[in-house]
């Protein structure tokens, strides 16, 4: 806590100056946002927001006249080297938690904002009664969140560190949560997001060899095009619980934190 109260007010002043001079594509990571009523003893996983700190972050972005785009238009921007044009949100949600399809979900409709959901495959449908943050949508609620506007990628069949399992069982985890997840969706899935953010060599020499046209890592920043970075290693920027520091998440998003990529990282 002492490091926050050290930095913020650098990273403040920092965040005023870069707040509308970064450009290109910055990809949020969400994980879980919930109703403040389901808070658990989960509330301590650094991951978790609530639906109202949800809703901040998006008049933050609107008072701020960050372009929130689609999944399908970030990646043309990036492939047509066209983002360096402006400055665009593109937001994801990792796991396919159902709060993000109870919660998050209708508030991104009413600011008419698309998003883009990573699934781990054999989550789909997954219940756990012992803690309403442990439940995942199901296959229903994919198709409904494709009609609605949303899109779909995967998060690998079983949400294991792939960097710790042999060659068979990386492209295992890569290839049947994709057939599964194109099953459910009826189109091609080329989007694919690193569990734990966690990737290799070997890794990225699976993707290759699949159909997967894109994967994400978990770093700062924005990308401008793919000449710069690589297609399997796209930048996402965390979202953090704010109960640590209730500025890490408008400081991330400002981009407060970028120059952290090159130094070190705050947790």
């Amino acid at each position: 806590m002492l490091r926050f109260k050290i930095f913020n007010p650098i990273l403040k002043l920092y965040s005023k100056y870069t707040s509308n001079r970064w450009r290109g594509i910055r990809f949020l990571c969400y994980h879980d946002v919930v109703a403040v009523d389901d808070l658990s003893t989960s509330r301590q996983d650094k991951f978790i927001v609530t639906v109202q700190e949800f809703c901040s972050h998006l008049e933050y972005l609107q008072k701020h006249k960050y372009s929130v785009v689609s999944m399908q238009i970030a990646l043309e921007l990036l492939e047509s080297n066209k983002a360096k044009n402006g400055q665009y949100i593109c937001i994801t949600f990792d796991d396919g938690k159902l709060n993000s399809f109870e919660y998050a979900w209708p508030v991104l409709r009413e600011f008419k904002y698309s998003a883009h959901f990573f699934i781990t495959s054999t989550f789909v449908c997954k219940y756990m009664v012992e803690s309403k943050d442990e439940r995942y949508i199901d296959d229903n609620q994919i198709v409904q969140l494709i009609r609605e506007g949303a899109s779909i990628g995967s998060h690998s069949k079983r949400h294991l560190n792939l960097t710790l399992l042999d060659n068979n069982a990386i492209f295992n985890e890569l290839v049947k949560s994709q057939e599964k997840l194109e099953e459910l969706c009826g189109h091609p899935i080329e989007t694919f997001a690193y569990p734990f953010g966690m990737y290799s060599n070997r890794v990225i020499k699976a993707l290759s060899k699949t159909n997967y046209r894109y994967a994400f890592k978990l770093d700062t920043g924005s990308i401008i095009s793919f000449a710069r970075e690589d297609r399997y290693t796209i930048p996402r920027n965390v979202i953090k619980n704010e109960r640590i520091n209730h500025m890490v998440n408008y400081l991330t998003m400002s981009g407060g934190y970028d120059f952290t990529k090159y130094f070190f990282r705050l947790d």
